[in-house]
């Protein structure tokens, strides 16, 4: 039996903007594909994900539900696990998961990003799982794990102009 995902968001002023739910939706199915690649066979999609559940008021629900792909391996516990465990480590403070790739981590940076640009609350919940509400502190993490591995290079430099807004 296929674990199932679900997403619950909520905008500031009861109000969600589309462009911002459209963006976590596919930055999510994003993160669930580069997981589901991490634990394939050979490289390759073996789940397709579709919305199975949603609700219409306040916050929105959606429910992702994934069908493995013909010939394929049922990969969906799995990957689903995975997301949930390595989004709670990672707002936990513990680290970035193993299970997630570099492309992966990016798209879960720019979820949690959202939070700052008109999305008030992101939760993720599934069967047997705690829900996972990220905030802030896991974009600050993941920020420092890219941080850490890039090479800087720094010089003296002078900006003339005015600041309108820190």
């Amino acid at each position: 039996m296929p674990q199932h995902l679900t997403i619950s968001v909520e905008g500031h002023d009861g109000g969600i903007p589309v462009d911002r739910l459209l963006e976590l939706l596919t930055k999510t199915l994003a993160v669930l594909r580069d997981i589901d690649l991490e634990n394939g066979e050979d490289g390759k999609i073996s789940l397709r994900w579709d919305v199975s559940k949603a609700t219409t008021n306040s916050p929105i629900e959606l429910t992702f539900s994934p069908q493995a792909l013909p010939h394929r391996r049922d990969t969906s516990r799995a990957v689903v696990k995975s997301y949930m465990r390595g989004m709670r480590k990672i707002e936990s403070g513990q680290g970035v998961p193993s299970d997630f790739g570099d492309d992966g981590l990016k798209e879960a940076r720019g979820i949690v990003g959202l939070l700052e640009r008109g999305l008030s609350r992101i939760a993720f919940g599934s069967e047997g799982e705690e829900p996972v509400v990220p905030t802030l502190r896991s974009a600050a993490l993941i920020d420092e794990f890219f941080g850490k591995r890039s090479t800087y290079h720094l010089t003296d430099t002078t900006i003339e102009g005015s600041l309108e807004t820190v």
